[in-house]
């Protein structure tokens, strides 16, 4: 249990207290950190939906926010406002990863120390920190937390590819000053390639660490949860080691699976600019027949 009440866990004062321990007493919040759980996956994946079931669960703790700004991309997010002459992530995912990790002289030390000094203010036995970017970046940050069980949300990469594609493209149009100064083509389909190449990228980053670390490795998918919410929950609170009630959890029996509506929006160029990108990692993964490649 932390030392603030329950009332306050959740409001601001916990993020400012955070920031002034992790300032003056690095070390001693780093080493402070127990049973940390690294939830990854694309965007769109539903990861934020299924960490707030597991909150209903009093030993579980989640970091307010995915942390991208304040402990893993300091600098870098939001790229928008950036001033590093880098690509975004979804653009050039190795050129952006690299500068990140070059300007880390700390190596990601700092990030242990923020989830930690929260888990101490905050209580829980399992501190939880759920972002979208994390996986581009795992292999570089294992070192730090040996002692994580790492949560994979994996959904189709094609729906996920298109889906932060059109949201990257929407972002293009409003502010394409930046793009344009780093000769970013300003073409949809390009956008689309490159993102789901970034995709297939994170994809790759996620099973190095998987190879690693097998038993404290969990993948789960978006197309089970709609299925079977219930048995997901379950899923994920055996890896992590409690016991949890689903009995009146108050979820559905089911969610809607919107991959079939979104696959259906997809122009012919759309799906074989995806498929000429990230053909074989589809099949590999299970959302294709190999014959489906042309």
């Amino acid at each position: 249990m932390g030392i603030l009440p329950p009332p306050l866990r959740k409001m601001p004062i916990a993020r400012v207290l955070c920031r002034r321990l992790v300032k003056y007493f690095p070390e001693y919040f780093a080493a402070r950190l127990r049973k940390p759980v690294l939830v990854f996956g694309f965007n769109n994946s539903a990861k934020s939906t299924i960490m707030q079931e597991l909150l209903r669960n009093s030993e579980v703790n989640l970091y307010p926010d995915e942390g991208n700004y304040e402990f893993w991309f300091p600098g870098f997010f939001p790229w928008l406002q950036s001033h590093r002459n880098v690509p975004p992530i979804w653009y050039a995912p190795e050129e952006f990863v690299k500068a990140v990790v070059h300007s880390r002289e700390e190596g990601f030390r700092v990030a242990r120390s923020y989830l930690g000094a929260y888990q101490w203010l905050t209580g829980g036995e399992y501190m939880l920190n759920d972002s979208g970017m994390l996986a581009a970046i795992l292999p570089d940050i294992a070192s730090v937390f040996p002692d994580a069980r790492y949560i994979r949300i994996q959904r189709d990469g094609r729906v996920v590819s298109y889906l932060l594609a059109r949201q990257e493209w929407s972002l293009m149009m409003r502010n394409p000053a930046k793009y344009k100064s780093l000769n970013i083509e300003m073409d949809f389909q390009n956008v689309l390639r490159k993102v789901a190449k970034y995709w297939a990228y994170t994809v790759s980053r996620g099973d190095e660490v998987k190879e690693l670390k097998r038993e404290s490795f969990l993948e789960v998918h978006y197309e089970t949860w709609c299925q079977n919410p219930d048995k997901v929950i379950q899923e994920i609170s055996v890896f992590l080691g409690f016991s949890v009630n689903i009995s009146g959890s108050g979820m559905n029996p089911s969610i809607g699976n919107m991959n079939a509506q979104i696959l259906a929006e997809f122009t012919e160029e759309d799906m074989a600019t995806v498929i000429d990108a990230i053909g074989p990692t589809l099949v590999a993964k299970g959302y294709m027949w190999g014959d489906e490649i042309k």
